[in-house]
């Protein structure tokens, strides 16, 4: 780390990237050592040991729960469920009444602060009946699921009033979680505000959310009825 001047990274892959590439460069220089080493190495197990740590959680009434001074959001249909929790170093796996429920990204919380894992689809039902509770919200900003909504939200914001906004940002969210196209709507809605004109949330349920037409329209073969003539002409001929 001093070598490289910095201990900060982009994401956990960057510094995982970054540490591999240091010990495979040190492995090369006892590479001959290394081989006669892995010589003398035991198989592995055939069955991976346990890896995870083991933690019940009760889930609150904003559909969250604590863990390692991280607070995590789940499904609002868990609310009061006291769940069990496999603590991994890089995910949770959630489980309701022995059923596996959720696996939730792992977040570590910093010496100063405390860590947040927030899915806007887990609490936008909750949001929906009280579109004010966005604006005041606690974890607003991990609401946002990208830098597009961020950019939507910081333009409604500053135009409309502060119940409009949060309605018109609560409603977009519903639409990006119902129609599962979460990119598609913000990048919809940001082209609209960058061209001066931001759609309206009737548009945007047009758009993303208006099922298509379908019409049954089977397509049948009309047979001849020459075809049908020569069949009872058979069954005549059999009959007499």
């Amino acid at each position: 780390m001093a070598i490289r001047g910095s201990s900060d990274f982009d994401s956990i892959d960057e510094y995982e990237t970054f540490i591999d590439d240091v010990v495979q460069r040190r492995n090369r220089r006892i590479m001959a050592l290394l081989i006669d080493e892995q010589r003398q190495l035991q198989p592995l197990p055939k069955f991976e040991s346990v890896n995870y740590e083991i933690y019940p959680v009760k889930v609150s009434s904003t559909s969250t729960f604590q863990l390692k001074r991280v607070t995590y959001s789940v499904p609002s249909r868990l609310v009061g469920a006291t769940l069990r929790v496999h603590l991994f170093d890089k995910k949770l796996d959630i489980y309701c009444h022995g059923v596996h429920t959720a696996t939730l990204t792992r977040v570590h919380a910093s010496a100063n602060n405390r860590g947040h894992q927030i899915n806007y689809r887990h609490l936008i039902g909750a949001l929906m009946k009280k579109p004010r509770a966005f604006r005041g919200g606690q974890w607003r900003d991990q609401l946002l699921p990208n830098e597009d909504y961020r950019q939507i939200w910081k333009n409604v914001d500053a135009l409309l009033s502060a119940d409009e906004a949060s309605l018109y940002m609560v409603r977009l969210l519903n639409i990006a979680s119902k129609s599962d196209r979460e990119e598609a709507v913000g990048r919809f809605v940001l082209e609209g505000i960058n061209l001066g004109q931001r759609p309206n949330i009737v548009d945007c349920e047009e758009r993303f959310l208006k099922d298509e037409e379908w019409e049954f329209n089977p397509k049948v073969q009309q047979h001849s009825l020459a075809s049908y003539q020569q069949i009872l002409d058979e069954v005549n001929e059999y009959v007499s």
